[in-house]
């Protein structure tokens, strides 16, 4: 039975398709092809890609000619679409493997921050092992390198496990590392002059402490200012040609000062060019790649001066001589500086000071008669 009516739906589907003395109906006409198809996925990468300009061209040339409406309208959005990206200079964000975003810029900041907090403590801790064996007289080898070890690994595991998951950028840590090695600077050119010099374990602690009192001086004005790292290393620049100048000047002009005055003035011309650096750069836009080789390029300035002079000297220099290689010291450290500056004149600034564009992100969307593009970003 169930074959029997199996046969009789085949039979009248056949009856059905092709009666007899009636003519075959026409084969379906397929679609005309669009020759501006392939263009118009060409154009839709270049978008995707970031060559915007590029396709807005393309778009244009294809709304004019294509024949298909639909395709016509599209193309004419998309190709407004690129207009308005080239007009507004906008930046794709295409995946993390491609560009970094300020985001992750700053983090990186952070951890990097951190880690000069981490380096700075732990060599301040190394002296801190030397001073506590100054400090307790021990004599046996074995406890002072016992006790200087101890100190250093205090240090280290301290600040970085009470360092976690703390907010350090890397201006903070810059302006810490640099509290720290004026305020050591510092106390080791007063100690004397203040008469604080009458025994080692004394000189030792007061620069120990010097050391932290001027580390955390820096991290709060890190925190509560928020410089980049390239003014926190303009002011450090600044503070070395104040040192090296007021030295230089005496040497020159007074050489026969007393070294509590000498040793006084050149702390003080240190702290004088510090807190210039730190004025004067409240709104310096350089990175801090400009500001460390501007900081070497002082640094061998000043060693070129001085090499310079005592080749003039010669071996045996008398007093008039030993002013010649100050006035040439001192014209190298500024010589380095200004030209150092100048020579790193094209660097990128601080990232502080460069404009972002708007942030762009795309994702396919399918349209009727083509395809299309979803627009996410701030414009």
């Amino acid at each position: 039975m169930n074959r029997s009516i199996f046969l009789a739906l085949a039979l009248c589907g056949s009856v059905a398709r092709a009666q007899p003395g009636e003519p075959a109906p026409p084969p379906p006409v397929p679609p005309a092809v669009d020759p501006t198809a392939a263009a118009y996925d060409a154009a839709f990468r270049a978008l995707v890609e970031g060559r915007a300009a590029e396709a807005a061209a393309a778009f244009d040339q294809i709304a004019a000619t294509t024949t298909d409406p639909q395709r016509a309208a599209s193309a004419r959005e998309l190709a407004r679409l690129g207009h308005e990206l080239v007009l507004k200079n906008a930046r794709y964000v295409l995946g993390p493997a491609d560009v970094v975003s300020k985001a992750d810029l700053e983090a990186e900041d952070h951890d990097d921050g951190r880690t000069t907090f981490i380096a700075m403590t732990t060599l301040w801790s190394l002296y801190g092992g030397i001073v506590l064996v100054d400090d307790l007289n021990i004599d046996d080898y074995r406890a002072g390198i016992v006790t200087v070890a101890a100190s250093t690994a205090v240090g280290l595991l301290g600040s970085y496990y009470g360092s976690k998951g703390k907010r350090i950028t890397g201006a903070m840590g810059d302006a810490y590392a640099l509290g720290m090695v004026f305020g050591m600077a510092n106390a080791g050119l007063l100690v004397e002059p203040v008469g604080l010099s009458g025994s080692s374990e004394t000189i030792d602690t007061t620069i120990l402490v010097a050391g932290a009192a001027g580390g955390l001086a820096g991290m709060a004005y890190g925190d509560q200012v928020s410089p980049t790292r390239g003014q926190v290393s303009f002011a450090g620049t600044l503070g070395i040609l104040g040192f090296a100048s007021t030295g230089l000047a005496l040497g020159i002009t007074q050489p026969n000062t007393s070294t509590d005055s000498y040793l006084a003035a050149m702390a003080g011309g240190t702290d004088l060019g510090l807190a210039a650096g730190l004025v004067l750069g409240r709104d310096l836009d350089w990175s801090v790649s400009r500001g460390r080789i501007i900081t070497l390029g002082t640094l061998l300035g000043g060693l070129s001066g001085a090499a310079a002079g005592a080749l003039i000297v010669g071996d045996h220099p008398s007093d008039s001589d030993a002013r010649l290689v100050a006035a040439t010291t001192l014209a190298g450290v500024w010589g380095g500086f200004a030209l150092t500056t100048y020579l790193t004149r094209d660097m990128n600034p601080d990232r502080r000071y460069i404009h972002y564009g708007p942030t762009v992100s795309f994702a396919p969307m399918p349209v009727r008669a083509g395809a299309g593009a979803a627009v996410v970003g701030a414009f």
